[in-house]
């Protein structure tokens, strides 16, 4: 890389905490676009805007508000004539050991943290806006895992395995086009691990077939079988960024990712006023984010019980018999289970700890080495799971108290074709390692 890594990130001159953010970037569509394109390098307003096909003005008015936020750096300014051209950039992130990571604040450690969220959530909406996510081919996995240290250790190891392998793959994918002048992809790979907000519900031996407010994609889905937007027809890609965009909405999410609860049960769960929640829920509901389990009469009362929506199990060939606006939604509604659930640990402080996994980036590969990223997502998943399993048996006998650790894997087209990165290293990588 040419350009030299910020040694720490800075919150923006706006004062916004990190946990404000992230939503801020991610609540408007120009604003996604144009961190996608400063995730690649380093760019004028002018050549952000000829990149994503809008507006000079209207491009410079979002860079501004980024900058002012603190999600984007400037880069290096440069007189030509009477003019200062600035180029931004988004803030680049430093490699950390283990040890300098454990010497950060805590403060710092968690702004760290945000910015990785807003690239990989950023990428993510840029694709599933432009269509990338009715592609068959993807992996999008997520849920907690309640688990004793060892076992958090254990992940933290796995996540370790897993990302390496995925360089190695680009590497042999390089060197396979070389001969074979075969045009690469760009596929964005996304490996999260952190503690979770609220402690979630255990769950039983996990299994393809059933695994509770687990939303993957590609291999572990539940029950609905299919699913429909919502009544204000709004599109998928504008749904997800309006669930994550108010924080009375995340917390709701993440209860509503654990089970079926009332609007009371749910105020009482996040302490917020009933009346508050019971709008957002509405909005939720109108959305097509959540949907309405049962209802039940109590006195003169009809009680109705909200869930997050569920994510049926299907196999490849069901998933590529599927019409492309529908593994579209299903899609978005793994990734409004992503975001929520990242951005309510967040907002809590629970990425102050030093002792979680964030990665996100491109790898530029063939056709063999998109098969085989997706082979390693399943193997690596499939390795978590067992974790899961080794570490509830050890907490039966030691009386271990679990933390639920969030997992999440993503693996998809890049909105943009991503410039290559010649040798993945740690080094090298435009993303926050806690390796």
């Amino acid at each position: 890389m040419t350009e030299t890594a910020t040694p720490v990130p800075r919150p923006g001159r706006s004062r916004k905490r990190i946990g404000e953010v992230v939503p801020y970037a991610l609540q408007h569509p120009t604003r996604v676009k144009i961190l996608t394109v400063l995730n690649e390098g380093t760019f004028t307003p002018g050549q952000t805007a000829e990149a994503i096909g809008e507006t000079l003005s209207k491009v410079s008015n979002h860079i501004r508000e980024l900058l002012e936020a603190g999600s984007i750096e400037i880069a290096k300014q440069e007189q030509v004539r009477n003019t200062v051209l600035h180029y931004y950039r988004a803030i680049e992130m430093p490699f950390y050991s283990d040890a300098e990571i454990a010497a950060l604040p805590p403060e710092q450690r968690e702004i760290s943290a945000g910015l990785v969220f807003q690239r990989a959530f950023a990428e993510a909406f840029a694709s599933l806006a432009v269509g990338k996510l009715q592609d068959p081919h993807v992996w999008l996995t997520c849920r907690w895992f309640n688990v004793d240290q060892q076992g958090r250790d254990e992940i933290m190891a796995e996540q370790g395995r897993s990302w390496r392998r995925v360089r190695d793959i680009e590497i042999e994918a390089v060197n396979r086009r070389a001969k074979s002048g075969e045009e690469s992809t760009s596929i964005i790979v996304t490996h999260l691990g952190y503690p979770r907000a609220r402690k979630g519900p255990q769950v039983s031996p996990p299994s393809p077939e059933r695994e509770p407010s687990s939303l993957p994609f590609t291999r572990d889905m539940t029950e609905t079988a299919t699913f429909l937007p919502g009544r204000n027809g709004k599109r998928i890609e504008e749904v997800v960024p309006y669930a994550i965009r108010h924080p009375t909405r995340v917390k709701i999410l993440t209860v509503l990712n654990e089970g079926t609860f009332t609007p009371g049960q749910t105020a009482e769960a996040i302490g917020e006023p009933l009346n508050k929640v019971s709008n957002h829920i509405r909005e939720l509901l109108e959305a097509g984010s959540i949907e309405i389990v049962k209802q039940e009469q109590v006195r003169n009362t009809v009680l109705h019980y909200y869930r997050a929506i569920e994510m049926p199990f299907y196999s490849d060939a069901e998933i590529a018999a599927l019409p492309p606006a529908q593994r579209e939604i299903s899609a978005g509604l793994v990734l409004q289970t992503v975001a929520a659930e990242a951005i309510a640990s967040l907002a809590v402080g629970k990425l102050q700890d030093p002792h979680v996994w964030l990665t996100c980036r491109w790898f530029n590969v063939d056709q063999q080495g998109r098969d085989e990223i997706m082979a390693e997502q399943e193997r690596s998943w499939c390795r978590v799971q067992e974790i899961e399993v080794e570490s509830t048996a050890r907490c039966v006998e030691s009386k271990e108290e679990s933390t639920s650790i969030i997992i999440t894997r993503l693996g998809y087209p890049r909105a943009r074709k991503g410039p290559q990165v010649l040798l993945p290293s740690p080094e090298g990588e435009r993303s926050f390692d806690y390796e």
